[in-house]
């Protein structure tokens, strides 16, 4: 499936561009990609994905698996103090 996500000038810098008179109010960054798997999803845990998508994900796996744990521990935190 291919997809498109399209930025307004604001999303991308809400300072410098949004104020830049050289920048139209129409400026907009669009990004387009397209699905390379059809078998895992973006909630699919890194455990959980398929072999190709391993492959693929392989160089980044360890900062995603770095980033989840973090975000388990703050979550573990504020559960824990609240």
């Amino acid at each position: 499936m291919n997809s498109v996500m399209t930025f307004s000038r604001n999303a991308v810098d809400p300072d410098s561009i949004s104020k830049d008179p050289d920048y139209s109010s129409n400026f907009k960054v669009e990004i387009f990609f397209k699905d390379i798997c059809n078998l895992c999803k973006p909630t699919t845990s890194l455990e959980s994905k398929c072999q190709y998508c391993k492959e693929k994900m392989a160089n980044d796996m360890v900062f995603w698996q770095i980033i989840h744990d973090i975000l388990n521990v703050i979550y573990f935190l504020t559960k824990s103090f609240i």
